[in-house]
């Protein structure tokens, strides 16, 4: 499997798995980075004021 990963790169079609926008690696790796800015952005303090209290 890791044949199949880094073909790519090894073609030098892209400089890393990460520029590599067409496989799983990079789904997985993107997936990831969501998923962390997602808890980042939950534990932020909204910071607008309430208008209808």
């Amino acid at each position: 499997m890791a044949y199949v990963n880094l073909n790519s790169v090894r073609a030098q079609l892209a400089t890393s798995q990460e520029d590599n926008e067409f496989t799983r690696v990079y789904d997985c790796l993107m997936a990831e980075r969501a998923k962390q800015r997602l808890e980042v952005a939950a534990k932020v303090v909204n910071p607008t004021p309430r208008l209808l209290e």
